[in-house]
């Protein structure tokens, strides 16, 4: 009997594509499911025979975390955030960890070094809501492969707490889903109980998943970065963010058939991590021992 994989497909603005990663090598016939019925013509002859080395990062091991040979993954690198001027290619910086011992990233998907495919950086492109800016698509593909050839797994974080916050580092007043931007949301604490919002962050998570899930050097998915400080939890509202972020992981494990890890961040108080695999507190301290034991 043949081994069957199922994989999501994803546009990427001239062909619907999918990416395979398999148990099993061989040689794998494709074909299109569109709304539970065959589609298309199937497509035969596709080869997966070069191995990945470890596999994905797990859970296990005696110090939390594994690859699937079971070998210890022991995370030690730098949050790159984004792109700043003046400062190497995010692709060179993760091939500079490597070169300098370290294994491990995290990387924002912010608007304003241009990776943010539903809030564009070029004020040129006009992008109706629910449509993706196919170039900030394209510049996760030059990240997710650099980390690939560098061995460097990182977090890949899909929201950050600027683009719903008016009060710490905000970016609500720029953001398209603001209704003073011809969005929809009134306010910042909407993106957490919006019926659209939520739609609209599953299509973002569901497209992450289906065009870079396949590579290992996505250590996890990081739902947000830093979401103490949106306006939600400031008005007392962590409850409905707590909510937001267990549909969220819900979801991104019904769908993710490579069963990345699934994290946020960071205030450990927070009801964020109840479905989550690991915690990730952060800190700015002059001693980082201090930061570890303190956690």
């Amino acid at each position: 009997a043949g081994v069957r994989e199922e994989r999501l497909a994803y546009y990427d603005g001239r062909y619907w594509k999918a990416r395979l990663v398999a148990k099993k090598k061989g040689v794998y016939k494709a074909f299109l499911i569109r709304n539970g019925s065959s589609a298309g013509k199937s497509l035969s002859g596709l080869k997966c025979v070069q191995p990945l080395p470890q596999g994905f990062v797990r859970k296990g091991g005696p110090w939390g975390f594994k690859f699937d040979d079971n070998s210890i993954f022991w995370p030690m690198g730098i949050n790159l955030g984004w792109q700043s001027g003046g400062y190497p290619d995010l692709t060179q910086s993760l091939a500079d960890i490597s070169k300098n011992g370290g294994n491990w990233a995290r990387i924002w998907s912010c608007h304003w070094d241009g990776k943010n495919p539903w809030w564009p950086n070029d004020a040129s492109v006009k992008l109706p809501i629910g449509q993706f800016w196919m170039k900030a698509l394209d510049r996760w593909d030059q990240i997710v492969n650099a980390g690939l050839k560098s061995n460097v797994h990182f977090q890949f974080v899909l929201f950050h707490h600027g683009q719903f916050t008016t009060r710490t580092n905000p970016n609500w007043n720029e953001n398209p889903w603001n209704k003073a931007n011809g969005g929809f949301l009134a306010t910042p604490n909407e993106f957490f109980t919006s019926l659209q919002a939520k739609k609209l962050a599953k299509a973002w998570v569901r497209y992450a998943v289906a065009r870079y899930g396949y590579s290992p050097s996505v250590m996890a998915w990081e739902l947000f970065n830093e979401v103490e400080w949106v306006n939600s939890i400031g008005d007392g509202q962590k409850a409905d963010v707590g909510r937001w972020h267990e549909e969220m992981i819900a979801y991104i494990r019904s769908i993710d058939p490579y069963k990345h890890l699934v994290t946020s961040s960071s205030a450990m108080h927070l009801p964020i991590y109840g479905k989550a695999d690991y915690y990730q507190p952060h800190g700015y301290p002059p001693s980082v021992s201090a930061l570890l034991l303190s956690a």
